[in-house]
């Protein structure tokens, strides 16, 4: 019943794989309110493709623009390459430098909260080769819809995020955040880092011989749409 429910989302907000008519009309991104959404299903059914059809035509934005971050989940992938990490170069003289390492996915949750007016994309794509709990970390908590933070205005007074975000916490204008630790520093204090709502966050999963499943805490997050191979194509 639940996935007949969440097909139905699919059906009625126009998910399909092919594009929308040309006639139509796009429609405005702020309108767009799924902001998780999981595609599961074999290979080759269209889930990247359904993905695609959103970022085109709801919230108009082409798939190569910068407000698009697409990354390909595999064995291989760390939580220094997506969200922060630790650096490590030499100066002239040959000393060893430590630098913290900003991730891909920091960086976009970043640039979303510096520009609330515009939509952002990230797309992880095949999530069932690692541990996306693992790979995100505290940023799972923040995912759900009412633990996003929604800025009004675009935030250019700021010389920095954390600057924004403290002071955004200090004034009681947000209600969620994690803390995160510096990664090359001695102080105690940790870092706060927020989820805005207008990064809009898609994934694409296929289904494993070996029965590697999905965290359930990830599954109560998204927006799950199972998507079925086309039985005249497939016979």
């Amino acid at each position: 019943q639940a996935t007949r429910e969440k097909n139905e989302i699919c059906r009625q907000e126009n998910f399909s794989t092919e594009a929308l008519d040309e006639t139509k009309k796009k429609k405005k991104w702020n309108n767009f309110h799924y902001l998780n959404i999981l595609f599961k299903g074999v290979p080759g059914t269209g889930k990247s493709h359904a993905v695609n059809n959103i970022i085109e035509n709801f919230l108009n934005l082409t798939l190569n623009h910068d407000n698009v971050l697409r990354i390909n989940i595999h064995s291989a992938s760390s939580n220094s390459d997506l969200m922060q990490g630790i650096g490590i170069s030499s100066n002239d003289s040959g000393k060893i430098i430590y630098n913290e390492k900003q991730g891909l996915i920091l960086d976009i949750i970043k640039r979303a909260t510096f520009n609330p007016n515009q939509p952002f994309v990230l797309v992880l794509e095949e999530i069932q080769e690692n541990s996306l709990n693992e790979l995100i970390g505290d940023l799972i908590y923040l995912i759900e819809d009412e633990k996003r933070s929604e800025l009004i205005a675009d935030d250019k007074d700021y010389n920095s995020y954390e600057e924004l975000v403290n002071e955004l916490v200090k004034n009681n204008k947000i209600k969620y955040f994690v803390k995160v630790p510096f990664l090359v520093s001695t102080k105690t204090d940790y870092r706060k880092m927020i989820l805005p709502k207008n990064l809009f966050i898609f994934c694409t999963s296929n289904y494993r011989d070996d029965k590697k499943i999905i965290e359930d805490n990830l599954l109560r997050r998204f927006e799950v749409i199972e998507v079925y191979p086309n039985s005249e194509i497939a016979s």
